[in-house]
């Protein structure tokens, strides 16, 4: 089964398919649509569209770069073999491991740290003799230097007993308890009132009485 790619020079995907193909170990025929007028007319009736990369598997074609569809189309036209399976595992048996042999590189360092070992070891004995050996003479250090402390608070307390034989003891004032007293609120003084601006008041128009005109007295009839 043979496989065709229809391809332009300024396609990057045309350039990932041809990879992918390779990395597979598919051969394959290019053809330059961009140049060749009537193999772009077989393309585009084969895909019914003008884009490219256009990749004919046998009687499977495929558009653009998928590698998926590719990895199908091309196992289903029998140019690639199936992925071979791990055989499972048994359970239950376990690998020999054979141990190699150490070098002269391992070996020197071995001996190295082997001796560092040794010698931590020793340091170590030797501190803990020396520890042993002070603790020993430390609780015969520590009886002396409190009998020497004992004789001197001894003598410390027969000097403040001769000093206060000779002087007589003063007596000690009673701290006498003040009576707690309220304070009276202190009175506060009326706020003085602000001197008010003395503002002339302007003096009502007296308004012009108008004169009463005398009643006209009726005249009456003199009754006989």
């Amino acid at each position: 089964m043979g496989v065709t790619i229809y391809t332009t020079p300024t396609c990057p995907w045309c350039k990932k398919t041809k990879a992918y193909l390779k990395s597979k170990g598919v051969k394959y025929n290019e053809v330059d649509v961009s140049t060749n007028f009537a193999k772009q007319q077989v393309m585009i009736k084969k895909s019914n569209q003008m884009g490219v990369p256009v990749i004919e598997i046998g009687n499977v074609i495929v558009v653009g770069f998928d590698t998926a569809s590719l990895s199908k189309s091309l196992r289903s036209q029998g140019v690639l073999g199936k992925p071979k399976r791990k055989p499972p595992k048994k359970k239950g048996v376990r690998k020999k491991v054979t141990k190699k042999k150490p070098t002269r590189k391992k070996k020197a360092v071995k001996k190295k740290f082997a001796k560092r070992k040794v010698a931590k070891k020793k340091k170590a004995t030797k501190k803990r003799a020396v520890k042993k050996k002070s603790a020993k003479k430390k609780p015969a250090k520590r009886k002396a230097k409190r009998k020497v402390a004992k004789k001197k608070a001894v003598k410390k307390k027969k000097a403040v007993k001769k000093k206060a034989k000779k002087k007589p003891a003063k007596k000690k004032k009673k701290a006498t308890k003040r009576k707690a007293t309220k304070r009276k609120p202190a009175k506060r003084k009326p706020a003085k009132k602000k001197a008010k601006k003395k503002v002339a008041k302007r003096k009502p128009a007296k308004k012009k009485k108008a004169k009463k005109k005398p009643a006209k007295r009726k005249a009456t009839k003199k009754r006989r």
